[in-house]
């Protein structure tokens, strides 16, 4: 909201310490509990680089050599936790840590390379790099933050707008948009330059970056193909359309009904973009919520690994009746406090019942076709309510909803 820029983020996160409950920063270690682990998540997020190949030998597809793994990672080492209070979590699920904890840097570690069983050398991730010249403790992740945000050194640059791309467009201009290596170059090297020199020069706020994607012709093209460009997935000549993530439709749902979200453990009312990931879904399903499970169904990943791959946009049967059958939709339907009840008191006219509903759910007016057909279903003999249901429940699902176009 306040448009921070995203190398603060990340400086925050790369040299977070201290309680995890007054610096959020500081679970970024907490949810990386090893050296190795941290390195390669670090490499990945930040730079676009899947480091995890060289770890047990020279990467095939890229120069990064098991050195350079063993240099990178040794950075992280030194790195430990301190429990407040009693800690209960699932010894068969390392993710899960309930209760307060402290991050702390040390002076040294126990990290070894296990081919020398000998600590390495800490250094940057460069061909050739030297050590870090650069005391321990968090001096070291100070250096470390400030390298990968130099604007002198574009990758972090050229990472974090092309994931604002794929957001926007559908397709990263290098894809995935983690993993950035030779052979896999960017299907437009002049315009991934031309993002990434626009974000520096706009301090790596997010908000301009933004504004000029959206004001672009590319971003403002048709969905409908033409015979040059109908089979195109690579050069954004016409839009994408895709399904809308899980969240979107989730909160989509509950914003046109008025209706709070319910999320197993969290406040209600909190939107389903705010959560972080999904819960692990059980044979005990009545422990989740219905909008819990909404969301595992459509994809939103339980992030347990840096990967942007782990969510799952792809199309299902239970996607269908979910949104056609499911009790968490009919409820939301019926719900004798939803927007349904305002709409049928504040628009005693069936034409403008009609209107509000397809203003509320597609952003624009009927076609008079469509208002003729809708009207035809308020029968004299059949609830308003119960006709004013269906017609939202239609409309929630049209392919103008669920897609992006």
């Amino acid at each position: 909201n306040e448009d921070v820029p995203l190398s603060e983020i990340a400086e925050a996160l790369l040299t977070g310490d201290g309680s995890t409950y007054l610096n959020g920063a500081a679970n970024y270690y907490r949810a990386l509990r090893d050296p190795s682990i941290r390195a390669e998540t670090t490499a990945q997020v930040f730079l676009g680089i899947r480091l995890r190949c060289a770890k047990c030998h020279n990467h095939p597809f890229e120069h990064w050599s098991q050195d350079d793994y063993y240099r990178f990672a040794g950075l992280f080492d030194a790195i430990d936790y301190q429990m407040v209070g009693k800690q209960e979590s699932d010894k068969f699920d390392k993710h899960l840590f309930n209760g307060e904890q402290v991050v702390y840097f040390k002076n040294a570690g126990d990290f070894k390379d296990p081919r020398t069983n000998q600590p390495p050398q800490a250094g940057l991730l460069e061909i050739g790099a030297p050590a870090l010249p650069v005391e321990q403790g968090k001096p070291r992740f100070e250096a470390l933050a400030k390298w990968i945000t130099d604007p002198a050194q574009p990758r972090f640059a050229q990472v974090q707008s092309n994931r604002i791309w794929y957001h926007l467009m559908g397709a990263g201009i290098v894809d995935p948009v983690d993993d950035f290596r030779a052979t896999n170059p960017p299907s437009n090297p002049q315009l991934m330059e031309a993002l990434a020199g626009e974000f520096i020069t706009q301090g790596y706020r997010v908000k301009p970056l933004v504004r000029a994607i959206l004001l672009s012709h590319t971003y403002q093209t048709s969905s409908i193909p033409n015979a040059n460009n109908q089979t195109d997935a690579l050069n954004f000549s016409h839009a994408l359309v895709r399904r809308r993530t899980a969240e979107q439709l989730l909160d989509g749902l509950h914003g046109i009904l008025d209706k709070p979200t319910q999320f197993r453990d969290l406040p209600v009312g909190q939107r389903a973009g705010q959560r972080a990931g999904v819960p692990r879904l059980s044979r005990n399903k009545s422990a989740l919520t219905a909008d819990d499970q909404f969301l595992i169904c459509f994809g939103k990943p339980r992030r347990l690994i840096s990967s942007e791959t782990e969510r799952r946009q792809t199309t299902s049967l239970g996607q269908v009746f979910t949104l056609t059958s499911s009790p968490g939709v009919q409820e939301l339907l019926t719900a004798h406090d939803n927007r349904l009840t305002t709409i049928l008191r504040d628009f005693p006219e069936n034409a403008g019942l009609i209107d509000e509903l397809c203003w509320l759910v597609l952003s624009r007016p009927p076609t008079s076709l469509e208002r003729d057909t809708l009207l035809q279903e308020f029968d004299p003999g059949k609830d308003r309510r119960q006709t004013a249901e269906d017609i939202a429940w239609s409309l929630l699902n049209t392919k103008e909803f669920l897609l992006r176009p």
